[in-house]
């Protein structure tokens, strides 16, 4: 097996890019899954499966609830900055960088 090899110009994490002691994380959403699991990568994206239907915000604060947790950070530090009623979204995670993300999800 060949060691994958990174230039300048990619990203080690397609679906991530990290600024000023935050990271802006890509995710897809399975709403309404049988049960609450990061999935893996999805395209440029992390899958993100949750129990809770895609109705008056509950997948979204499942979202939340399900990085805090994986990333071991405060709810608070965790924004939905797009995509806050599709599928897919975008979330800023302050107080994470890159290299933590990856090493925490694993992907």
């Amino acid at each position: 097996m060949s060691a994958r090899v990174i230039t300048a110009n990619q990203s080690a994490a397609p679906y991530a890019q990290e600024t000023n002691g935050s990271v802006c994380l890509n995710i897809t959403v399975a709403p309404a899954a049988s049960r609450n699991q990061i999935k893996g990568i999805y395209g440029n994206t992390i899958k993100i499966a949750v129990t809770a239907p895609p109705e008056h915000g509950k997948a979204n604060s499942a979202i939340i609830d399900i990085l805090a947790d994986a990333l071991y950070v405060k709810k608070q530090s965790i924004t939905i900055t797009a995509g806050l009623s599709s599928r897919r979204k975008s979330v800023q995670i302050r107080g994470v960088s890159l290299a933590q993300l990856i090493t925490t999800l694993g992907y």
